[in-house]
């Protein structure tokens, strides 16, 4: 790893991102990549440091304009990956090169699912004997790194965050499906239930209670549908309905390619999807027998 500074630096992937596709074929000046990606001098300088803190880039020589930067192999790796959209790679190149992220997922995979303020304390707790100092700005940074790389989940109601596991079990699943549904099927007005749970908020309660990827739970519950016919129903719902909404959005990274640049789009959203099966989004379950068949189930 490199030599870090005590603060981490409040830097965008996308700006990195940008400031290595510059450097890449030619080296930039500070100058000449503030004019490119629109910001300050001030703004490029410390995406720059930043840039150089995790050897993506290195000075090249001096101009008229000062230093130039020209990226590093490093840099050419962590590019590469961005242009592959390989997110998980890209996530491996920071935590190699900065320590602050490195002792983030540290954090964050050794304790039960946090809010921001609290893993800031527990980083704070952990790196008590570094030279590294964290802040409200350095774990919003390091939230926004891990979650838009995948690395971590944010749950959209309690905004709670948690590592993302690659093994799942189908056994596990129902268990947690049928508990939390239970939790959230509860009983109103004179002795009635609910029986429809927001599909949305089950997603996001499952998925940090075990810590899977968002992507593995729909069809999951797709697969334990079509094995329980009977036992279990989906149902639609109005196109304003309060299921589609969430406290915290979800962010997500897509990479934009021109002919001047690379960078990518950043996206936060707080409208939740449905269930899509065929055809048709579904945002509510109402389960009619809690004993299900999850031996057929296939993840």
């Amino acid at each position: 790893m490199t030599n870090e500074r005590p603060t981490l630096r409040p830097v965008t992937l996308a700006r990195l991102i940008e400031v290595v596709y510059l450097c890449e074929s030619t080296p930039q000046s500070s100058e000449s990549i503030a004019d490119a990606i629109d910001v300050t001098d001030r703004r490029s300088r410390e995406t720059i440091l930043e840039a150089c803190r995790l050897s993506f880039l290195r000075e090249a020589a001096s101009g008229p304009q000062g230093p130039m930067y020209a990226s590093t192999d490093i840099g050419d790796r962590f590019l590469h990956f961005v242009q592959s959209e390989q997110w998980t790679e890209v996530s491996r190149i920071l935590r190699s090169q900065s320590q602050h992220y490195d002792a983030y997922l540290d954090v964050v995979d050794s304790n039960d699912p946090k809010a921001p303020e609290e893993l800031l304390e527990a980083l704070q707790a952990s790196e008590a004997s570094s030279l590294r100092t964290y802040n409200q700005t350095s774990i919003d940074v390091l939230c926004d790194w891990a979650e838009r790389l995948g690395a971590v989940q944010r749950n959209a109601f309690t905004g709670q965050y948690y590592m993302v596991q690659n093994s799942q079990q189908a056994d596990d699943f129902v268990r947690c499906l049928v508990t939390t549904y239970d939790e959230f099927d509860h009983t109103t007005g004179l002795g009635m239930r609910q029986r429809y749970v927001s599909i949305p908020l089950l997603r996001e309660h499952v998925c940090e209670r075990l810590k899977w990827p968002r992507d593995a739970f729909d069809p999951a519950l797709l697969d334990l549908f079509d094995e329980n016919i009977g036992r279990m129903d989906l149902h639609g719902t109005i196109r304003d309905t309060g299921a589609k909404d969430a406290r915290y959005g979800i962010k997500t990274i897509d990479l934009t390619e021109t002919d001047q640049l690379v960078t990518t789009t950043h996206t936060t959203d707080r409208v939740m999807l449905g269930l899509e099966h065929r055809g048709r989004q579904f945002y509510y379950l109402e389960l009619l027998d809690d004993d299900l068949h999850p031996m057929e189930v296939e993840l």
